[in-house]
C-alpha cells in the first residue's frame, strides 16, 4: 500500500497523468540529498509509458544502482529489455527477479511473454502456470507460510 507522496504519484499514474506525474517526480528527486531508489522506479516507469525507453533504461540502472537486489527495479529491466526486442537479456533480469523474491507474480509473468517470444512455450506454460498460482494464493497464505516457517525455526532452535 502506498501512502502520501508514492500514493499521490501511482494515482496520477492511473489517470493517464503521466507528464504531470514524471514533473513531481523529477522536482522531489531534486529535492532529496540523496537519490531514491523508489523514486527513480517510478519514474523510470512514468518515462517508460511516455515512450522514453532510453531514460526509463537510465532510471531503472541507476536505481539498481541504489540497491541491486530490488526485484521490481530487475523486473522493469526486464520489461525494457521486451521491448527492446531482446527476450533473450530481459529472461535473465525476471530469472533474477524471482530469484530476490519467490512472491512477486509479476516477473513470472513477463517471464512467460520473454519465454512465448524465445519460442519455448513449454518453459512459458510453466512460467505462467506458477505466476497464476502465486495470483491464487493470496496475502493470508504468505502470511501463513512465513509463520510457519518461523515457527518451525523457533522449535529447531530451541
Amino acid at each position: 500500500m502506498l501512502w502520501g507522496f508514492e500514493a499521490q504519484v501511482a494515482s496520477l499514474m492511473a489517470y493517464g497523468k503521466l507528464d504531470k506525474a514524471s514533473e513531481i517526480l523529477r522536482e522531489k528527486l531534486q529535492k532529496e540529498t540523496s537519490s531514491n531508489p523508489r523514486l527513480l522506479n517510478l519514474l523510470g516507469i512514468c518515462e517508460a509509458r511516455l515512450g522514453h525507453l532510453q531514460e526509463a533504461k537510465d532510471l531503472f540502472t541507476k536505481a539498481l544502482s541504489f540497491s541491486p537486489d530490488d526485484p521490481k527495479h530487475l523486473n522493469n529491466m526486464g520489461n525494457i529489455a521486451l521491448l527492446d526486442d531482446d527476450p533473450a537479456t530481459a529472461r535473465d533480469y525476471y530469472l533474477r527477479a524471482i530469484e530476490k523474491s519467490m512472491w512477486l507474480p509479476e516477473p513470472r509473468y513477463n517471464l512467460a511473454i520473454a519465454y512465448q517470444d524465445m519460442g519455448q512455450f513449454e518453459k512459458a506454460m510453466a512460467a505462467f502456470d506458477e505466476f497464476l498460482l502465486l495470483k491464487r494464493m493470496g496475502i493470508w497464505f504468505r502470511v501463513l507460510f512465513a509463520l510457519g516457517i518461523l515457527l518451525v525455526v523457533y522449535i529447531l532452535f530451541q
